[in-house]
């Protein structure tokens, strides 16, 4: 009864997705670390830039279905999914179409990504978030054709959603909803968009006419979670203007958290690759600022009093996600 691990000096051991511990009998011995896995893959990490072409970021473990990458010098946030062909990447937060030369490609053990500033300025820092479904249930990546009917259900999802991105491939901001909110957020500005994402429904979303969602013959990217126990978690809070203020009931320490609302101000996000009291845009324009989201901590996260995460009566949304090599016996 010696579980031995292997050459990569862990175990896996794979769970169904609604899984996320076990019970291990009293007289198995366990040589290495043993890892927990319902299929489901998240990772975070950061490089700096050096100019160079097809240069790849390795070491995660898995092929991603999602590549997000954010520079530190602008705010601007690019997405790459398995929906998109290679070297096609969209800007979550600006009103652009994909563009080419930025993600270049999703690899066996990472990505390659090109020249563009937006991911491999000289001397510039990026931070980045790689997510796998790999069928467990909880991670949905896709695409569809506007076609401008209102209350038009997109399906296919295989579950209902708790939190949800759509990004156009034309001139059009990103837009994401969470399941404890009642309207839609645009990525680059907290604010709430009417006639987008009206719903999330049993197998995917229901949008509206508005462009940014059902413009006829434009393709959109949609990526959506559902909620794991431990991995990833969505919510809200009322703002109350008071500083450090601990956001609590996550149920882990969360990698990465996004906040959204109608406070009319640059939708931020925090990253454990982030140091110090750094709160991260999601928008070209303005890289990083103080008194945001100012800790990730052992239930959630700790929030200052900038207007972006806590002006008092404001209603804010957030997604939390834990990255999965943090699941070790």
């Amino acid at each position: 009864k010696t579980l031995t691990s292997n050459n990569q000096s862990f175990y896996n051991l794979i769970l169904p997705p609604t899984s996320s511990s076990i019970t291990l009998a009293d007289d198995l011995d366990v040589t290495g670390d043993l890892k927990v896995d319902n299929g489901y893959r998240m990772e975070v990490g950061s490089y700096v830039g050096d100019g160079n072409d097809d240069r790849a970021i390795s070491g995660l473990g898995f092929e991603p279905e999602v590549v997000i990458i954010t520079d530190t010098t602008s705010g601007r946030t690019v997405i790459s999914t398995t929906a998109m062909p290679d070297n096609s990447t969209a800007y979550l937060g600006e009103d652009w179409a994909n563009a080419t030369n930025v993600i270049k490609s999703r690899d066996s053990d990472g990505f390659t990504i090109g020249t563009d500033v937006s991911v491999n300025g000289n001397g510039i820092g990026y931070h980045w978030w790689a997510f796998r479904g790999d069928g467990s249930g909880n991670l949905a990546v896709g695409n569809y054709v506007g076609d401008g009917t209102d209350d038009r259900n997109i399906t296919g999802f295989g579950f209902q959603p708790d939190i949800v991105w759509v990004k156009r491939n034309q001139t059009s901001e990103g837009l994401w909803r969470v399941a404890s909110g009642t309207s839609t957020m645009g990525i680059s500005w907290e604010s709430f968009r009417t006639n987008t994402i009206q719903s999330l429904i049993s197998d995917g979303i229901q949008v509206g006419s508005s462009t940014g969602v059902n413009a006829n013959g434009d393709t959109y990217w949609y990526v959506g979670w559902k909620e794991a126990a431990g991995f990833v978690k969505q919510g809200n809070y009322t703002g109350d203007g008071i500083d450090d203020r601990s956001i609590t009931g996550v149920g882990f320490q969360p990698n990465l958290v996004w906040i959204g609302g109608n406070a009319a101000t640059m939708a931020p996000c925090r990253a454990s690759t982030m140091a110090g009291d750094v709160t991260h845009a999601l928008h070209g324009g303005l890289a990083t600022w103080a008194d945001g989201i100012q800790a990730l901590q052992a239930d959630g996260f700790q929030v200052g009093t900038h207007l972006s995460v806590n002006s008092n009566g404001k209603a804010y949304y957030y997604t939390a996600w834990k990255q999965t090599t943090n699941s070790t016996l």
